[in-house]
């Protein structure tokens, strides 16, 4: 395998022997060089269209993710909203025990209690 994209694109050795000027070795060169740089196209569209339908799969898979993401995200705001929904009733529900509870009933109406008498 070649390393770089320049050693596919160069023109083999054999293009270049200085065997003859004859314009018929010359234009067999050209020929040779020009079925080259066709063959080398279609590799070049063949390698450009594979890196787009990559570039569009990247961009599936993160618009993908993203949504998940925001998905995620709105299922735990949903779960924090009733979570804390669940934690004020509680607290209220703590509150008012705690107000209607004996102990706070006695030292009310003892409270009442000597205020009258008072």
């Amino acid at each position: 395998m070649k390393d770089t994209y320049e050693d596919y694109v160069k023109p083999p050795s054999y293009t270049d022997s200085q065997g003859s000027d004859d314009p018929l070795i010359s234009k067999l060169r050209t020929r040779i060089q020009q079925d080259l740089n066709q063959i080398n196209g279609v590799y070049d569209s063949q390698i450009s269209d594979t890196e787009e339908r990559k570039r569009k799969e990247f961009l599936q898979i993160e618009l993908k993710y993203k949504d998940d993401i925001a998905m995620i995200n709105k299922k735990r705001e949903k779960d924090i909203t009733m979570y804390n929904e669940k934690a004020e009733k509680h607290i209220d529900n703590l509150i008012n025990t705690m107000h209607n509870s004996p102990q706070k009933m006695v030292l009310s109406w003892w409270d009442k209690t000597i205020f009258w008498l008072t």
